[in-house]
């Protein structure tokens, strides 16, 4: 039995039943989440995932975003949302990740494509110089230091 004669048996299957216009929209939305569970799939089955491997995930996912575009405008709300929201969580991480990821010499070509070393340097060397002065020195070194400038 075909979905037709359903509908015709069962009247209450009328106000249930989908359009071609709703299947379509529901087809774009699995074909814009589809990268979504492929991610969630590799994060999850991952033994030793990496912070590049992460900032390789998010690049792809925000790709697939911008170049994901919709004849329906409630589907490009959708896309807009989950761009923004993305954006939103991803601004948390991506500068710190930026410098431990760097370090990873399996992705520094393909993660770091778009920015240059010398910034990524830069900021590595503006981070150790904000944070030199909560450097802790081990006492052995202090007390070499503090000898060195009682007998100098």
């Amino acid at each position: 039995m075909d979905l037709d004669s359903l509908v015709i048996r069962y009247s209450a299957l009328r106000d249930l039943q989908l359009f071609e216009d709703e299947w379509n929209i529901l087809l774009e939305l699995h074909n814009c989440l589809k990268p979504f569970n492929i991610t969630t799939e590799i994060l999850s089955k991952s033994n030793y995932l990496t912070i590049a491997d992460l900032r390789l995930i998010i690049s792809g996912l925000f790709n697939h975003l911008n170049t994901f575009y919709s004849d329906h405008q409630d589907m490009n709300l959708v896309v807009s949302k989950i761009q923004e929201k993305l954006d939103e969580y991803w601004s948390i991480m991506q500068e710190a990740s930026k410098i431990a990821a760097f370090f990873d010499p399996h992705f520094k070509q393909i993660v770091y494509s778009e920015d240059p070393a010398d910034e990524i340097l830069a900021s590595i060397r503006e981070n150790l110089t904000a944070n030199s002065e909560s450097i802790v020195q081990p006492p052995y070194i202090s007390n070499r230091i503090q000898f060195i400038q009682d007998y100098n």
